[in-house]
């Protein structure tokens, strides 16, 4: 939990890590933001609350919209 907290922290006032802009630590993370959304899925579990990280969740949401991502992003 301290970990998304420190990435909560470093998103305060922009949309990506890169600000409005995705950047290569955004790709570095994307994958965790897939990753988790299928352990949700599948094993239940709730890594990123929404009420405790409204930044994350946005970012993992802007994250899959961009048009690089949703054309290649697996389902």
């Amino acid at each position: 939990m301290e970990y998304l907290k420190f990435l909560e922290e470093k998103l305060k006032g922009n949309k990506f890590f890169g600000g409005e802009m995705m950047r290569f630590l955004d790709l570095a993370l994307g994958w965790l933001a897939n990753l988790i959304s299928i352990l949700e899925e599948i094993v239940g579990l709730t890594v990123g609350d929404e009420e405790k990280f409204p930044l994350l969740s946005a970012w993992t949401q802007d994250f899959e919209d961009a048009l690089i991502i949703k054309g290649n992003w697996p389902h």
